[in-house]
């Protein structure tokens, strides 16, 4: 099977208290949860949103409830929407040298 991604995913093992980031996706707002992540891109669960087809839309990662906020403020393009996960695209990738893929795939303490 070929694989699209230019970036190997990371699943995440972290997570925040019931939901991970406040996101917003062209004037609204919802609750989300990070499922896996690479430098590219997340998959994350919408916790309080209707299913709807959210593909081609624009948003931005308005609040991050980790300890180290790497995604808040991200730009991002969802790329692909089933139910109430999504694939989003960032508008940059994460850069290498934040830490930010093994913060979110560590346990938390």
């Amino acid at each position: 099977m070929y694989e699209r991604r230019r970036y190997a995913r990371t699943y995440a093992q972290r997570h925040a208290d019931g939901y991970d980031y406040s996101i917003e996706i062209e004037g609204q707002y919802y609750n989300a949860q990070l499922l896996d992540i690479s430098r590219g891109g997340a998959k994350v669960k919408l916790v309080d949103s209707p299913e709807y087809n959210y593909t081609g839309k624009y948003g931005t990662v308005k609040d991050d409830y980790y300890d180290y906020q790497y995604l808040k403020g991200m730009d991002y393009t969802v790329v692909w929407s089933q139910g109430n996960e999504l694939g989003i695209a960032f508008q940059e990738p994460l850069a290498e040298h934040t830490g930010a893929l093994g913060y979110y795939s560590s346990y938390r303490a």
